[in-house]
């Protein structure tokens, strides 16, 4: 009779257990199908990011002040303290705007 009581118990923990485990593989599988769509977003989002780049990369530099494009060797870079390149501009364009900035 002891035995009975004993295998009766176990049967029910094993119960319990069985539906916490279900219940954690439900929960790990809305995360990992959740976290599968932010993948599946991220590669769309890359995609188009390289495909404006190839796009983009036979254009030149555009001028911060005109926005027109710069040709070859007619372009000056603006860095900051750091050596970043904040803004490109046509010589003309560059040179206009320090002499407004002297008057």
């Amino acid at each position: 009779m002891f035995m009975f009581k004993k295998t009766e118990a176990d049967r029910q923990i094993s119960r319990t257990e069985r539906v916490k485990a279900q219940e954690n593989i439900q929960v790990i599988t809305h995360r990992l199908q959740t976290l599968d769509g932010r993948i599946s977003e991220l590669v769309c989002q890359c995609e188009e990011l390289r495909k404006t780049a190839l796009e983009n990369k036979g254009k030149g530099r555009l001028c911060s002040q005109c926005g027109n494009e710069i040709e070859n060797g007619q372009e000056a870079v603006i860095r900051d303290l750091v050596g970043t390149e904040i803004g490109y501009y046509h010589k003309e364009c560059l040179q206009g705007l320090l002499k407004w900035k002297d008057l």
